[in-house]
């Protein structure tokens, strides 16, 4: 169709075209148009992702374009800055585990001291504690200067409890 031609000729106004799309009446068109959007491959896209996955009253939809705003944060492309902002505002919309892992997958990628604090609380969720464990460790791991941070400390205290993998934990203690 026209709006996955749009996305694959990028540029500001196939973006304002498809975004106005989602808006259509026509069932067909508006859920086209939230894939193609959620697939965007510019950055120009991240705003409108997170702005529907805010604003949209249809959870299918949200969903959607959160997804595609989490895989957007995990692109090399984007400076980690950038990677790591879009980790924040995420947090308040996300409600599902998969997208919670996704997410920490993303603040893994990142490997830094602000990753580790937003990670803690998962520390807390049942469905996500041992992957948010397991981020924790490979971060540590990955670069050891950040153990002398209050919020490795912290992370590893947190791993300590919370973890359910003895190996983990044994790590985590060490």
């Amino acid at each position: 169709t026209v709006l996955k031609i749009l996305r694959v000729t990028g540029g500001a106004g196939a973006l304002k075209a498809v975004r106005g799309a989602v808006d259509d009446t026509n069932k067909d068109v508006h859920a086209t148009a939230i894939r193609v959007i959620s697939a965007w491959r510019s950055d120009d896209a991240i705003p409108v992702l997170l702005e529907l996955a805010k604003n949209t009253s249809e959870p299918k939809d949200r969903v959607q374009c959160l997804r595609g705003y989490l895989k957007t944060a995990v692109r090399k492309d984007i400076p980690p800055k950038d990677r790591f902002a879009m980790c924040t505002q995420a947090i308040p919309i996300i409600e599902r585990t998969e997208e919670r892992r996704m997410l920490l997958d993303a603040l893994g990628r990142l490997a830094n001291a602000g990753s580790l604090k937003l990670i803690i609380p998962y520390l807390d969720d049942p469905a996500v504690k041992n992957e948010a464990a397991t981020t924790v460790m490979a971060i540590v791991k990955e670069r050891p200067k950040i153990l002398n941070s209050t919020a490795a400390e912290k992370a590893l205290e947190k791993v300590h409890t919370a973890a359910d993998n003895p190996a983990i934990v044994k790590e985590a203690k060490a």
